[in-house]
């Protein structure tokens, strides 16, 4: 009985201490602070900032003209088109984009309007939308060059360059006398507001300044330019051929007007220049005129120049790779063309110093063959078994003999009889066959 009641008096104790435990164990774990709430918040719309940061492609538009008339046989994109709505920076650099050129002796073209999309995509290279306003064709005519005197259309490449390179004049010019073919322009000239630019009309030829000759520094800077932009355009061609600039006061005008451009934009040859195939097609030097285009401060600048084309000499190559041993044949050979500063004394321009011959040395395709390359064919082996033959008196005897040296044809080689072994000196007559030739005997 005591045990009993003492479990009931111990039974609400325990249950107090668990109680307690609970609520502590309770108060440390939940802490309101850390309480989130698990519904999922609605996705925010993008707001107009974000929306006005991105690109948007603006639509270029560009006017056709339906005729035009040109001073030059270059056609560029700025004489048959005019921008709409395209940035100043970009129709910069559009502008003297190269369409073609105008035929020589016909003095006119036609232009499709898809040959202007294709300058502006190959020009610019972008993928901006375009709009194309005016005639699917456009008509181009090249505008009749009249003397001085008689022209009209204002002046020349060349008087502009020299306007642009002669000093400015002052606010105020002073003529000491007049000029006997234009009496009236010593009173024009004078001006108080802005510098008048020299007349070009033709009643006062002697006021029109010309350009100084180029220095001997420019020319050389010019030619090279030339040079490159040639061998970079035709290279299939340039492998014929040294290209040199001629010594012409053609050239002289030329490199005046080249003289303040930056660079060179573009060549093209005014006649077509086949390269040579064999060496019989070779003849002195050839003189052929391009168009060359530079890029100038104020725009492109054409001028025309000579060009003095020295073939190559050309020799003897294989037209594939030939093994060691290979016997050369007349198909197996064509010509290369070899620049002047890489000829050797082995190089050889005939065939016939290679047909018939075995290859011993290095035969790549398309490589210059050398002399020292080839030999004759051996046509006895070191240790064959070969015939021998001994000639003389009018008595011809055979017998077998083997072969102590390799010998081509009518090579002297050593050999050994079978029976009785004896060396002799035998040559080289066919394959697998030595002769050994004496002389007849003489009675006294």
């Amino acid at each position: 009985m005591n045990q009993v009641a003492a479990a009931n008096r111990c039974q609400p104790t325990s249950i107090a201490r668990s109680a307690l435990f609970a609520a502590l164990l309770i108060g440390w774990c939940w802490n309101p602070s850390t309480i989130t709430c698990f519904a999922q918040e609605s996705p925010t719309a993008p707001s107009t900032s974000e929306l006005n940061d991105e690109p948007v492609k603006s639509l270029w538009r560009f006017r056709c003209v339906g005729r035009t008339n040109l001073e030059t046989t270059v056609i560029r994109l700025g004489d048959v088109a005019e921008p709409i709505g395209v940035p100043t920076d970009v129709w910069t650099r559009l502008r003297g984009g190269v369409i073609g050129l105008i035929p020589v002796g016909q003095g006119r073209a036609r232009i499709e309007r898809d040959r202007l999309a294709e300058a502006v995509a190959r020009s610019e290279g972008t993928d901006q939308p375009i709009e194309w306003i005016g005639p699917d064709m456009i008509e181009v005519s090249l505008r009749k060059q009249h003397p001085p005197s008689q022209s009209l259309a204002g002046p020349s490449p060349l008087q502009r360059l020299g306007d642009r390179l002669a000093p400015r004049p002052s606010s105020v010019q002073k003529v000491s006398a007049p000029n006997k073919s234009s009496p009236g322009i010593s009173a024009s000239l004078a001006s108080t507001r802005s510098p008048v630019r020299q007349s070009t009309n033709g009643s006062a030829p002697t006021s029109m300044p010309v350009a100084d000759p180029p220095s001997p520094h420019v020319v050389s800077r010019l030619e090279s330019w030339i040079r490159m932009s040639v061998q970079r355009q035709n290279p299939e061609l340039m492998k014929h051929y040294d290209v040199q600039l001629a010594s012409s006061p053609e050239n002289l005008a030329g490199f005046t007007q080249l003289q303040s451009a930056g660079g060179i934009m573009h060549t093209s040859f005014r006649e077509a220049v086949l390269p040579p195939h064999e060496p019989s097609e070779q003849s002195t030097p050839i003189r052929r005129a391009i168009m060359v285009t530079g890029r100038g401060v104020d725009g492109p600048i054409d001028a025309q120049v000579v060009l003095q084309l020295k073939p190559h000499p050309m020799v003897v190559a294989p037209k594939m790779p030939l093994r060691r041993g290979h016997r050369i044949r007349v198909e197996d050979l064509t010509w290369v063309p070899v620049p002047e500063d890489q000829q050797r004394d082995d190089y050889s321009s005939d065939v016939d110093d290679f047909i018939g011959k075995e290859i011993v040395g290095l035969a790549r395709q398309d490589a210059p063959l050398s002399v020292s390359a080839v030999a004759p064919p051996v046509l006895i082996h070191r240790g064959d078994q070969i015939e021998l033959r001994v000639v003389g008196g009018g008595v011809r005897v055979t017998t077998m003999a083997k072969a102590l040296d390799d010998g081509h044809l009518s090579q002297l080689i050593e050999v050994e009889t079978a029976e009785p072994r004896r060396r002799m000196v035998a040559r080289v007559a066919a394959s697998g066959l030595a002769e050994i030739v004496t002389r007849s005997p003489r009675v006294r």
